[in-house]
């Protein structure tokens, strides 16, 4: 690589202080070189923005006065950016050294390439799982491509978005107008990935990029039931807000009636499993389908149908893949 771009990279915070104590100086002993790191601050009382002052002055600190969500926090972080790329990194992360060196050589080779994310190795408690970016299967519906194997393979792959780790051109991420700041938690992600895909550009999943994921231990047991209902309540608008902004309306028709069906059929086994949260889940999707449309007119830059992006994808995702207990979600309200 010739020409040397310079990256700005963003990590969103909100007391994550002992997870930023492993990520930056992982960053800092990446073997590329020309970079920035910016965090950006969502109101945290555990010391962080001290802990970054003293310890990490080099790092650009942005301080909300308010928890912004990711979305928000992202967008934000950019205004400050003066990166050619921007690559969206979580906090509670460790990257290898060749992470960022392996992204740039794939995402500088064309310029038709918008969005290219690194396989993650997820780590919670004494399980590992291995994120190889997400898919949106044949029906729309959507979810991370996992496995329980080390992808070994070289080869650069399609995929529809990236996940915890991934780099977007700055073209790109403007034409795709940006994270939507109505999402708060869940599905931003996706989102803008997917739209940068409309927007016409190749999204591509890079496995030689490793970055470990430390997955924060949950105890739902301690979860307050409002919590529980918060967070059924913004997933369940969150992804179906995302369906209703990007598949078309003829996609829909098939969509729409399948993803309810599904919804009530998983009914009873939220009863099983003791998740009363369903109440929260119905008015997390009422709720979608009326904030959805002003959302949807605002994207003009749609270049690809949905024809084209779903001919060659087989996959469709099984019904447990949409059944989302709010135990199973992290906690974003601590």
């Amino acid at each position: 690589m010739s020409h040397q771009p310079k990256v700005s990279i963003l990590i969103p915070n909100y007391n994550g202080k002992h997870f930023l104590k492993t990520c930056l100086p992982s960053i800092f002993k990446n073997a590329y070189k020309n970079f920035e790191i910016i965090v950006i601050d969502n109101n945290s009382n555990d010391g962080s923005v001290q802990f970054l002052q003293n310890s990490f002055p080099q790092v650009k600190l942005v301080i909300n006065q308010s928890n912004l969500g990711y979305s928000g926090a992202m967008n934000k972080g950019t205004e400050k950016a003066t990166g050619d790329y921007y690559l969206f990194l979580d906090s509670d992360t460790k990257v290898d050294e060749s992470w960022l060196k392996e992204l740039l050589k794939i995402i500088t080779s064309d310029k038709n390439i918008g969005l290219c994310a690194s396989q993650i190795i997820d780590k919670s408690d004494n399980h590992t799982s291995y994120v190889r970016g997400g898919i949106i299967d044949k029906n729309g519906f959507f979810a991370p491509q996992c496995s329980s194997l080390l992808d070994r393979n070289k080869e650069t792959r399609e995929i529809h978005f990236g996940i915890t780790s991934w780099i977007v051109s700055k073209e790109a991420f403007y034409k795709a107008n940006k994270f939507d700041p109505n999402y708060k938690f869940f599905c931003d992600d996706t989102d803008l990935s997917w739209r940068i895909r409309l927007c016409g550009y190749r999204n591509l999943y890079v496995p030689k990029s490793i970055v470990h994921h430390f997955k924060i231990k949950k105890d739902s047991a301690k979860e307050s039931l409002k919590n529980l209902y918060r967070k059924r309540y913004i997933f369940e608008k969150d992804y179906l807000t995302t369906l209703l902004k990007n598949l078309e309306p003829r996609t829909l028709k098939k969509t729409l009636p399948l993803y309810l069906l599904k919804k009530i059929m998983i009914s009873p086994l939220d009863l099983v499993a003791l998740d009363f949260t369903a109440p929260a889940g119905l008015w997390g999707i009422i709720s979608a389908f009326r904030n959805s449309k002003e959302q949807r007119r605002l994207f003009q830059n749609r270049k690809i149908a949905d024809k084209d992006l779903l001919k060659n994808n087989h996959l469709r995702l099984s019904s447990y893949k949409l059944r989302t207990s709010p135990k199973t979600l992290s906690n974003p309200f601590k």
